[in-house]
């Protein structure tokens, strides 16, 4: 008996040692050559080289995204792209391009490919504030369409899962950003203006869910 014992509690010892290396190959990250490959392939697999190019700019659809090629603040990338949003739903309309959306490293891969076509990225400083965050997603009208653990607008989704989920400022950029096309549509058949954002507010109403993970919103 004392010898099945230790046979099942070394199998279930290997079995956790296992799983525990799976985690962390899962979780390893990418050396920035890998990442910026990795951008190049989503940046075609996901069609923003339909509407942008970063070679032919005279073939471009869409913006020079080479102009930002010194932006690595995901923050500052979430405004430029937000601001786009109800030209870009149109355009790809046009075009019978499905928008592309971002899960987990995608929208960062992405930005270290274009950051690739320079030496000299430059760097963004920001202190969010989650005070001034709360008082923009007042201000922009987030809240008439979005709540937070139930309270708000019934519009769009519940964001209480941002708080909740999200820590990683590219993984909240991307999910932003995936979503961006559907709300500009929805705010042009419900009439609203579509909100302008600086990547400084971006970051303000990022730090403002995360903090209220602990208050009775």
């Amino acid at each position: 008996m004392n010898i099945l014992k230790t046979i099942v509690i070394i199998g279930l010892i290997c079995g956790l040692l296992f799983l525990a290396g799976l985690d962390v190959k899962a979780e390893k990250r990418l050396t920035k050559e890998e990442s910026v490959a990795a951008g190049k392939a989503l940046f075609k697999s996901k069609s923003c080289s339909h509407c942008h190019s970063l070679r032919n700019i005279k073939d471009s659809i869409g913006s020079n995204l080479l102009r930002w090629k010194n932006i690595e603040s995901p923050m500052l990338w979430a405004a430029i792209m937000w601001n786009h949003a109800p030209k870009m739903a149109i355009a790809l309309d046009d075009e019978a391009v499905e928008y592309p959306t971002f899960e987990d490293d995608e929208f960062a891969n992405i930005v270290a490919y274009i950051n690739s076509f320079t030496d000299e990225p430059g760097r963004y400083k920001c202190k969010p504030d989650e005070n001034k965050g709360k008082f923009l997603f007042q201000y922009l009208g987030c809240a008439e369409c979005h709540s937070i653990r139930g309270k708000g607008g019934s519009v769009g989704p519940d964001l209480a899962y941002v708080t909740e989920t999200i820590n990683n400022d590219y993984v909240f950029v991307g999910m932003l950003l995936s979503h961006a096309v559907v709300m500009s549509k929805t705010a042009n058949t419900r009439k609203v203006p579509w909100p302008r954002m600086q990547g400084d507010e971006v970051a303000h109403i990022f730090a403002y869910f995360k903090s209220v993970i602990d208050e009775n919103f």
